[in-house]
């Protein structure tokens, strides 16, 4: 594992790092478990946690893309803000090597928790997410863009299984003309930035 210079110098050069083999695998399972939990149990949930839920089949067409609502059943999107859920979500807000990770990276331990969800990508039906910004957005409002959002992949990350692709030095780019200029999103990132 890089060591925080190194992490730190990653991050402020691409605006992202990889931190390979993250979670040990008891976590990893613990967390995969809990949301099984979540997604197999939904019709006994209180509905102030129902609420938190965003299924496929809400999502517009365009984001569906050609996959009927019929198709979707009752595939979850988005669980939304985990620590509502249980306390094993909060327990990850307290592990020690993310806190370590996220101290290197902001160069202080003055940092605070503000928003947490799973993204669900089902098989075939999975909607296709265009490029966007994590902050300023209606699922999270940021005042400030001085902020990190890490991401556990608790199923790994490959080309095969349609992963999260990030921009290298998207961070660059103002958060005004990110969220207006939809050419540059589309065609100025090169190949090897993904």
């Amino acid at each position: 594992m890089p060591n925080c210079n190194e992490k730190r110098e990653r991050f402020e050069k691409d605006g992202y790092i990889i931190i390979e083999d993250f979670l040990p695998r008891a976590i990893n399972d613990l967390l995969k478990a809990e949301i099984d939990t979540i997604t197999d149990n939904i019709e006994i949930l209180p509905e102030v946690l129902k609420k938190e839920l965003l299924f496929e089949k809400d999502l517009t067409q365009k984001q569906r893309g050609d996959i009927a609502v019929e198709e979707c059943g009752n595939a979850i999107f988005l669980i939304g803000e985990l620590l509502r859920f249980s306390d094993i979500f909060k327990n990850l807000l307290r592990y020690e090597p993310l806190l370590d990770v996220l101290e290197c990276l902001f160069k202080s331990t003055e940092f605070e928790y503000h928003f947490s969800n799973v993204t669900i990508k089902s098989p075939r039906i999975g909607s296709k997410i265009s490029w966007h910004r994590d902050c300023n957005n209606k699922y999270m409002r940021c005042l400030s863009l001085d902020m990190m959002r890490p991401m556990l992949c608790l199923d790994g990350m490959t080309a095969e299984n349609g992963a999260t692709q990030v921009i290298r030095n998207s961070h660059k780019v103002t958060n005004e003309f990110a969220m207006t200029d939809k050419s540059y999103r589309e065609e100025n990132w090169q190949k090897d930035d993904v």
